[in-house]
Formats: C-alpha cells, structure tokens, sequence
C-alpha cells in the first residue's frame, strides 16, 4: 500500500481507525487512531508514561498486532503474520531506550548481527559499519565490548545498529531517556541529522517536550488517543 495524500508526499507510515487493549480487552491502551506520516520526516509521538506511545511504536514495528484497524509501514501491512518479518528485517530499524545490545560482544559484533538477521553481503555491511561508526564518533572504540562503553556511546551504536540496513523507518522509543542532558541532546542530533542526510523517516516516542519541539511535526499521545499539535 502506498499512499501521496499528503500533498503530494510519500506517506510511509499509515495508521487508521486503530484499536488496541490488553487483558482480553478491559484495558484499552490505543483508541481510534489515525495519522500519516510521509517519507523523510521526523516526528514526535509525545505524551506521558503509560499513554500508549510504545504500544503505537510496536504496532508500526510488527512487534504486536492491533485488535482492529490497520497499519501500513514502507508499504508492508504490519498487522499481517506475512508482512511482519519482512517488516523487521527491511523496513524498519529500532532505537530503545535501554538499547537491547549485547554485553559481551565488541561494538563492531554488535552491528554486524543485522547482516546475519537479513542475510545480506556481509562486505557492504562491512563498508556501512565503518560509514556510520566514523559518523556517529565512535570507529576508534569498535573493538571495544559493549561494557565498556558509556551510556551515551551504546546508545550512539545502537543508532548504527538500527541504520545498518539503510531502513525506511526509525522507531525509536524514548531513545534518550536514560541519557544525561547532554549525551541526550548528542544522540538526538546525530539521530535526526543522520536521517535527514539519508531520507530516512524516524518516529520517536519521547515525555521531553524540546525534543518534541525540534521534529517536523508533533502527535500527542494522551490517553490511548493521538491528535495532532498545531492541527486545524
């Protein structure tokens, strides 16, 4: 599915009249939300703790599937068992905020790991390693293990991790909400710049409103309900 209702634009990410709860449905995390994303923009999902944020992050991903409506990401239906791996291994790469790295493995290991997952030439993933780790700051300590590494520096790999396979979408999930305000604002930088230069759209689940205030476009997740800021 591919959409240009957006005046003119690439809509990658479409989300409409979705639903969402837990414990057999008492619980409704996302109630009827509906938003369009296009392709190379950067966009906040903002809101509190327990909103709905991540839950919206992990239906775009293929993590879960909705209860009903339907979700479209880089053309792939995210809610279909036969899309979903697709989805993850191609479309989207995912930024958390606990980065989910491998403790023993070396930085270099620990990027690597996407070649093995979608089976592509391990030579061009060795030439993106070194692209990115000299972009991101850190090809000096590639052969360090991911212990040894600062909380702002795993986060930095963790980025060269989700961008190995050169996705449509980052989906990054309060990716400096364990950082100091500092290596926060590095990594926020180096993720928006580095997706600006590649086209890359990110979809970033954040409580912190200036990060917010710094993406193209602001969805506020209040509730289990999404609205645009600045919409209408």
């Amino acid at each position: 599915m591919s959409s240009r209702s957006m005046r003119g634009r690439e809509v990658v990410v479409s989300v409409k009249e979705l639903f969402k709860g837990f414990d057999a449905g008492r619980i409704q995390v996302l109630k009827d939300v509906t938003l369009e994303i296009a392709k190379g923009e950067v966009v906040a999902l903002w809101g509190a703790s327990g909103s709905g944020k991540t839950t919206l992050l992990h239906m775009m991903g293929g993590l879960d599937t909705p209860d009903s409506g339907t979700v479209w990401v880089g053309g792939l239906n995210a809610a279909e068992e036969r899309d979903r791996l697709a989805l993850r291994r191609q479309k989207v790469g995912f930024v958390f905020q606990l980065h989910n790295l491998i403790p023993d493995l070396s930085v270099r290991e620990n990027c690597l790991v996407t070649s093995i997952a979608t089976g592509g030439d391990s030579k061009q993933f060795e030439s993106r390693f070194e692209e990115l780790a000299q972009e991101l700051g850190f090809d000096h300590r590639q052969d360090r293990r991911i212990q040894d590494l600062s909380g702002g520096e795993r986060q930095r790999v963790a980025l060269c991790r989700a961008l190995m396979h050169r996705p449509d979408v980052i989906l990054a999930d309060e990716p400096t909400g364990s950082l100091d305000e500092k290596s926060g604002e590095r990594v926020f930088e180096l993720l928006t710049g580095l997706a600006k230069k590649e086209g890359t759209t990110v979809v970033m689940a954040t409580h912190e409103r200036r990060f917010a205030d710094a993406c193209d476009r602001i969805f506020h997740v209040r509730d289990g309900r999404v609205s645009e800021i600045g919409e209408g």
